[in-house]
């Protein structure tokens, strides 16, 4: 996996910084480096090591900001206002917060956004950050579903909460979820195809991930009153944080943030081509 140029900028930052203070004061670098050489007293001294870290955290900020707003213009999105910091609707509050993307494609209105989900904390804490491109459905509907390319569907984080119920159409797409399996089949017309071919990952119709923590749960209620089976519901209703109520959104989420121009356009396709033909379908009843 390439390192992004921002978090090079973060890294060299506080090592060198950092390095050249510790160096200096453990007399490794003597004698083209003493304590002498280093203004301050060594308590001013990781001070700003500390000044680094948050410059060095700016600036990989502001390099993923940049490259993420040419992505988007590339592929026909123009990045809207965004403030020093971000509080999005998922994920955790960010500095200089990527912008959100707005366009259209065949007319329809698309975005593309970006968040962070930090989890633990110290040495055992990690983040993640996700990409998401998505479009609304005009008229919302009843069921959740995701569609896909080959024998599995990766995306929404659905291989840490379990398998969904799926059907495979034509022995090359899967539709997975709530979705009748007669109307998964409609859906997948000769658009939505050619942009499943092209796409890496799946496109969801609501909040499926979401929409697997609550048949998990269904599934144990009731039925097992361990303390396992206890800890295990206590568990779920934590996941559970997303959309409830009918599905308006069509969606691509990966992890990872997004800077392919190329395959920005291919998720923009393979979202209006599901909302549009979901919509018809919606339309046709």
């Amino acid at each position: 996996m390439l390192i992004r140029p921002s978090k090079l900028v973060l890294g060299l930052a506080v090592v060198l910084v950092g390095g050249t203070i510790v160096a200096a004061y453990t007399g490794v670098a003597e004698p083209f480096l003493t304590p002498s050489t280093i203004p301050g007293t060594p308590v001013q001294g990781f001070v700003a090591v500390g000044v680094a870290a948050l410059v060095g955290i700016a600036g990989s900020a502001y390099l993923d900001r940049s490259a993420w707003k040419r992505t988007g213009r590339r592929a026909g999105l123009e990045p809207q206002a965004a403030g020093l910091v971000g509080n999005p609707p998922e994920g955790n509050r960010q500095l200089l917060p990527a912008p959100v993307l707005e366009g259209s494609a065949s007319g329809r209105e698309v975005r593309a956004r970006t968040y962070t989900v930090s989890t633990g904390s110290g040495d055992s804490g990690s983040s993640t950050t996700y990409t998401v491109v998505e479009t609304a459905l005009s008229t919302p509907v009843e069921w959740t579903a995701l569609f896909g390319h080959g024998p599995t569907v990766p995306g929404e984080g659905l291989s840490k909460l379990g398998s969904m119920e799926s059907t495979t159409v034509d022995g090359e797409y899967t539709v997975a979820g709530e979705v009748p399996a007669d109307v998964g089949r409609e859906i997948l017309d000769d658009r939505v195809r050619e942009a499943l071919d092209d796409l890496e990952g799946g496109v969801a119709v609501g909040d499926v991930q979401s929409a697997t923590v609550d048949a998990m749960q269904e599934s144990l209620e009731g039925a097992d009153d361990s303390v396992a089976g206890t800890i295990a519901q206590g568990m779920l209703r934590l996941a559970d944080d997303g959309e409830d109520g009918p599905s308006e959104w069509v969606r691509v989420r990966t992890e990872g943030l997004l800077l392919d121009s190329t395959e920005l356009e291919r998720r923009i396709e393979a979202v209006a081509a599901v909302a549009e033909s979901v919509e018809r379908h919606e339309a046709s009843r």
